[in-house]
């Protein structure tokens, strides 16, 4: 029993890790975005410049969405085993981690997902259009063509992953 308590309380430390990483990934993106901006807009240069934003977005986004990967990855490893084993040593217990996969059944799950994780995504994907508005016309096109894709992945992509981990936390496949 003292083992598991300790994996619970590691387990729980490493979901607090996460979301701080997670937090550290938006304030230094926002930066770096923010100096390549400021960088173009300084010094009047070419849209060369603010090609760097799509793939720091892709980048960013996919970090973003590792980190929400893992911590509901290590909610439903509490919930599904971790849990029940506790449960049955000490008897029946509350559990937030329960609570939340009620919550993630519901219909609402996909706004519920919008709602907490697009803000992020969408600071760092609006970046990358606002870029390639501001570049278009100023470089070649199929570098620009290049950054469009990735700008296109830096919205599908951690959307995929997001929504494949609260469905699969959700049904506990």
């Amino acid at each position: 029993m003292d083992i598991a308590l300790a994996e619970f309380n590691g387990l729980r430390a490493e979901i607090v890790s996460r979301a701080t990483a997670q937090s550290a990934t938006l304030g230094l993106g926002l930066t770096a975005i923010g100096l390549v901006f400021g960088f173009a807009v300084k010094n009047r240069a070419g849209g060369d410049e603010l090609l760097a934003v799509p793939p720091l977005a892709l980048f960013l986004n996919l970090i973003y969405s590792a980190e929400t990967f893992r911590i509901i990855s290590i909610g439903e490893y509490i919930r599904t085993e971790l849990w029940p084993y506790l449960e049955r040593q000490a008897g029946q217990l509350p559990s937030w981690e329960q609570r939340v996969a009620a919550i993630r059944r519901r219909k609402s799950t996909v706004a519920m997902a919008l709602l907490l994780d697009a803000p992020a995504f969408a600071i760092f994907v609006g970046s990358s259009v606002v870029a390639l508005v501001a570049a278009h016309g100023d470089t070649k096109q199929d570098l620009w063509i290049l950054d469009a894709g990735l700008t296109i992945l830096a919205a599908v992509l951690p959307a995929a992953i997001g929504l494949a981990a609260r469905a699969t936390a959700a049904t506990g496949q």
